[in-house]
């Protein structure tokens, strides 16, 4: 990701700042001595540069990285996992998210206050897009009709969970190898022998500090919203669970068109009629059922079309010149 190989590029132009610092650390030790320092620092070093230079020539200390990753550091594994609760009102269909908790695998964070800002927004943008953010077209000319915030409504403060907690967590050592790290390393291997230029830069490794990307991955818990929507609109009793759809965004007209389907009246809509009320409807798809996940049939045809597909786009990328 961007973050990363800024980071690997910043870490490379580090290692070259250092080598031309290198040949002025004797005069930092000498200069942080006449100074009764017990040891010289980043200062006197850049001090000692510049003295030590020849006079009437301002000396270049600037520097610039560039990264080239590994072949298998351009993919790995994000883990993580959330849960919701919501509310709605059954009478114009609004929703309120009342409780959110992410759980993220970060592995070690380079900074957790970046990475907990990432999550948190990523998670708003998916809500906003889970509930809220409607494109709307005029169906005649396809004049796009939702141009400012009175019919486009983005995620505003009142949006948040009253309860929001963000956990972030290693779980390095409860990996299990996939496949993919014998895939992208074969890889690693064998495109360089079919003429592919690939030179791993020096600072080079699985991934910065073994961190991991937080942008974009987190804007998949907003998912947990909508399931949450999904099972409150079932506890109307007014949607069969084989055949309800949950429109995206699922906005508050969405809903109530959902929570007054067959109603006559208001009192249908709220169950206060005792002869109107329809009853719960059971739902094999809430939490706690069991269901068949996809077959290793087919999941290895997918992983391998999916290996096929990356080495290709590699190759064709290795073999253009780079600046």
């Amino acid at each position: 990701t961007t973050s990363e190989q800024t980071c690997f590029a910043m870490a490379e132009a580090a290692l070259k700042m250092a080598e031309k610092l290198a040949p002025f650390l004797k005069l930092a030790k000498k200069m942080a001595a006449e100074k009764k320092k017990a040891a010289y620092d980043w200062q006197d070093v850049v001090k000692a540069g510049f003295k030590g230079t020849t006079p009437f020539w301002v000396p270049d200390f600037s520097t610039m990285g560039f990264y080239r990753p590994e072949i298998r550091d351009l993919m790995y594994e994000t883990y993580g996992a959330a849960v919701s609760e919501v509310e709605i009102d059954v009478l114009t269909g609004e929703s309120k998210v009342l409780f959110t908790q992410i759980m993220f695998d970060c592995a070690p964070c380079l900074n957790p206050a970046v990475d907990l800002g990432q999550i948190e927004g990523a998670y708003v943008m998916g809500l906003g897009q889970m509930l809220l953010e409607q494109r709307l077209l005029d169906p005649s000319r396809g004049e796009l009709l939702s141009t400012n915030t009175w019919t486009y409504k983005p995620p505003t403060i009142s949006d948040i969970p009253e309860t929001f907690i963000v956990n972030v967590v290693d779980l390095r050592d409860q990996e299990a190898n996939n496949g993919w790290d014998w895939i992208m390393g074969g890889l690693s291997r064998t495109l360089p022998s079919l003429g592919a230029y690939h030179k791993p830069s020096k600072s080079g490794s699985r991934s910065m500090k073994s961190s991991r990307a937080t942008g974009e991955p987190p804007v998949l818990f907003a998912y947990s919203v909508l399931s949450a929507l999904r099972n409150a609109v079932l506890a109307t009793g007014r949607q069969d669970p084989k055949k309800l759809v949950m429109p995206v965004p699922c906005t508050p007209e969405e809903v109530s068109r959902l929570t007054w389907a067959g109603a006559k009246d208001v009192k249908e809509v709220l169950g206060t009629d005792s002869k109107s009320a329809p009853a719960p409807v059971k739902d094999d798809y809430l939490p706690g059922k069991k269901r068949a996940g996809p077959g290793m049939g087919m999941v290895l045809p997918f992983v391998l079309l999916t290996a096929v597909v990356g080495s290709c786009v590699y190759y064709v990328i290795m073999r253009t010149p780079s600046m």
